[in-house]
């Protein structure tokens, strides 16, 4: 039962984590180094995909706060709206 509760004690769970991440890590970095290197330009638009989307957040998130709540709601379109405004003059599409 002692050896149970020795194995199962936070600080040995905690420590046996530590270390298997520490000796597996090389491992990931050398493996994301080599996929890096062998691929480039993906890499590359993956990084920038990924930038635009951090900064398009936080751009929203401080125009929500300068606005007030709510506010961003206005900036969305409504994908399914199919009105438009037409001048009063137009009478339909022409028939042939």
């Amino acid at each position: 039962m002692d050896a149970l509760h020795g194995r199962l004690d936070p600080q040995e769970l905690t420590s046996r984590a530590f270390d298997a991440i520490r000796s597996n890590a090389s491992d990931v970095v050398n493996a994301v180094s080599r996929v890096v290197r062998e691929n480039p330009i993906p890499t590359a638009l993956i990084c920038i995909g990924l930038a635009w989307l951090i900064l398009g957040e936080s751009r929203r998130s401080s125009r929500t706060t300068e606005q007030g709540e709510g506010a961003e709601e206005f900036d969305e379109v409504d994908e399914f709206d199919t009105t438009c405004d037409l001048p009063p003059s137009y009478s339909g599409p022409e028939v042939f």
